[in-house]
């Protein structure tokens, strides 16, 4: 196995804010170049340094919320121009993983919807408003939407959503494993740190599947199969693995195994959703209830 920093390395390379950044500043060594004229000079240059803060800033903001750091993030992407919906995309998407489920909803719903109000079921805005109508605990309304969305689109995410609402309800088990194996196709151009979580999380959520199908074999199989490359993730990313780990065990019949994963991902990272979702579901094994948090990822 390589080293941990060789792998870090190829991951940084992956992103494609580095492979711009690259690009740029080769346009910057010409802008240098006394033999081109200097007109020319002065445009590249000035395209390529206000180009650079443009393309770094979305992942800087990605970064902050991955750190906890949501009002940072959210004043981050301000930064950003309003070209193609992408900051009102990563507003949303900040929104998302804070927790602030509603205004997720409402930030993202104008490019959810047409002017009707019928889905646009090709635009990851969809997927957005549904995975925050489905984190919210509305898992038939989602399941409505990824359903409508998978009839139009060949986009993988929306059968990810589709299987993650029908857990959620748990219901359909063998349905969900077979739209999670559906949403792994297109992610070649994914970077290999996003590519390895995804990976990841269709392991567990696969092994979640099996759970709930009495599957408890299998359901273990996909458990080892989704930490196998746990010391690359962030702390965000393990812990949404965690508790969807503790879920599974929950699904299980091993209350205190659940409990012990719903804990370490708290300790590793108790912010935002992930932090609500946790709690709640330790909440509800303390009271011996089950309002939902338990059957949802």
């Amino acid at each position: 196995m390589r080293p941990v920093i060789v792998r870090r390395l190829q991951d940084l390379w992956s992103i494609r804010e580095t492979k711009f950044t690259v690009l740029i500043v080769i346009g910057l060594l010409l802008a240098l170049d006394q033999e081109m004229p200097r007109y020319l000079r002065f445009w590249v240059g000035s395209v390529t340094l206000i180009a650079i803060p443009l393309i770094w800033t979305r992942f800087v903001a990605a970064q902050l919320a991955y750190w906890g750091k949501y009002e940072w993030a959210l004043r981050i992407n301000e930064l950003l121009p309003p070209l193609f919906g992408t900051s009102v995309l990563m507003e949303a998407w900040i929104l998302l993983v804070a927790g602030r489920y509603h205004d997720a909803q409402e930030a993202v719903s104008k490019l959810a919807f047409d002017s009707k109000g019928e889905p646009r079921t090709n635009e990851f805005s969809l997927y957005l408003y549904a995975k925050a109508l489905l984190d919210e605990g509305r898992s038939e309304e989602a399941e409505k939407l990824f359903r409508a969305a998978i009839q139009e689109s060949s986009l993988g995410f929306f059968h990810f959503g589709l299987a993650d609402s029908l857990l959620a309800q748990r219901k359909e088990p063998d349905s969900a494993i077979e739209h999670v194996r559906m949403s792994q196709s297109g992610t070649e151009h994914y970077s290999l740190s996003r590519r390895r979580f995804f990976s990841g999380e269709c392991a567990v959520l696969s092994a979640l599947a099996h759970a709930i199908a009495g599957r408890t074999e299998q359901a273990e199989t996909k458990l080892v199969e989704a930490f196998s490359e746990a010391e690359l993730f962030s702390k965000y990313h393990l812990a949404a693995l965690l508790h969807l780990k503790g879920v599974t065990r929950h699904a299980m019949g091993d209350s205190e195994s659940a409990r012990e994963a719903f804990h370490e991902s708290l300790r590793v990272f108790p912010f935002g959703g992930i932090g609500l979702k946790n709690r709640k579901s330790l909440s509800e094994l303390a009271q011996g209830t089950d309002t939902g948090s338990l059957a949802k990822s």
